[in-house]
């Protein structure tokens, strides 16, 4: 069950709404995707290809561990009403984001380095992370769940110790504390 939908569904206009602006973020992400395979595609792999699958990849493990490491974390009975703070979770507070913006900047990279039409139809792949972050860091992702752990978690000083300290989504190996000696 998706608690965010609790208060749509009593009202159809806004139900509605929240399913159309899913649609549109579905389409808007998969734009590289339909660009790449709306064309035949005769250029040879280079470097930008390259840098695109090791940046998917890269992407790919980092949602896939945050997501096993949190999933595993809630499966054990002792985290009840606990936060993650763990594995890929101890560099940033919501890397899966990070994990699935890169794999869509990493697509319309790819894109892009297939782009050698004059028009350039292809660059328009970018509106896909774009897009997708902009959802991520200001719509539906981070601050939902900034808000929901403040209300569950604000009350402690190791929560907010945690906010206060960890990246929120790029990871970072440094506290923030640390990054501001450093500077």
């Amino acid at each position: 069950k998706d608690s965010r939908f609790d208060g749509l569904i009593t009202n159809w206009l806004s139900f509605l709404g929240a399913w159309t602006l899913q649609a549109t973020w579905v389409v808007l992400t998969q734009l590289p995707v339909l660009l790449l395979n709306n064309r035949d595609d005769t250029s040879p792999l280079g470097a930008l290809d390259t840098v695109a699958f090791v940046l998917w990849l890269s992407g790919f493990a980092i949602e896939f561990s945050a997501d096993l490491q949190k999933f595993t974390f809630r499966c054990d009975p002792e985290n009840k009403d606990r936060f993650i703070t763990s594995g890929v979770w101890a560099w940033s507070r919501h890397p899966n984001y990070f994990g699935e913006i890169c794999m869509w900047s990493a697509m319309a990279l790819a894109a892009s380095a297939a782009a050698n039409q004059p028009d350039g139809r292809l660059h328009w792949a970018w509106v896909s992370p774009f897009f997708t972050a902009f959802l991520l860091l200001k719509i539906s992702g981070v601050p939902m769940v900034e808000k929901a752990g403040l209300e569950k978690w604000g009350s402690d000083p190791t929560y907010l110790h945690y906010i206060k300290e960890t990246s929120c989504v790029v990871p970072s190996f440094r506290t923030k504390s640390e990054m501001k000696m450093i500077n």
